[in-house]
């Protein structure tokens, strides 16, 4: 298999940032590393930077997401093992119009 990727490819009519992941994403926590990667990429210009910020203490990946924003992409890796959990963040995304946005996405993780 191959990285959870997740695209940031559009904005709704009603301002909502759209994933194609439908804002919920499931990893195992046993697969190999490349399996427990979870990738972020823009594919849209209707963004211009993002930035993955949790809403929990608990951090479930080998590192914690970086405190700016990135333009293109962003990859973070669940840790090997880790105890099942359904992990919240924010995608703090700004628009064209640097105007800034939070939707919350989820990701499952499981053993």
């Amino acid at each position: 298999m191959s990285k959870r990727k997740i695209f940031l490819t559009g904005v709704d009519a009603a301002g909502e940032l759209i994933l194609s992941d439908g804002k919920k994403t499931k990893v195992g926590s046993k697969w190999d590393q490349r399996e427990r990667t979870v990738k972020w990429k823009k594919r849209t210009s209707k963004v211009k930077a993002f930035k993955i910020v949790a809403k929990t203490f608990h951090n479930p990946f080998e590192s914690s997401p970086p405190p700016d924003f990135v333009e293109k992409k962003l990859e973070l890796t669940v840790i090997k093992n880790q105890p099942e959990i359904e992990w919240e963040y924010t995608i703090h995304w700004i628009d064209e119009d640097n105007n800034h946005h939070t939707p919350d996405p989820i990701i499952s993780i499981s053993p």
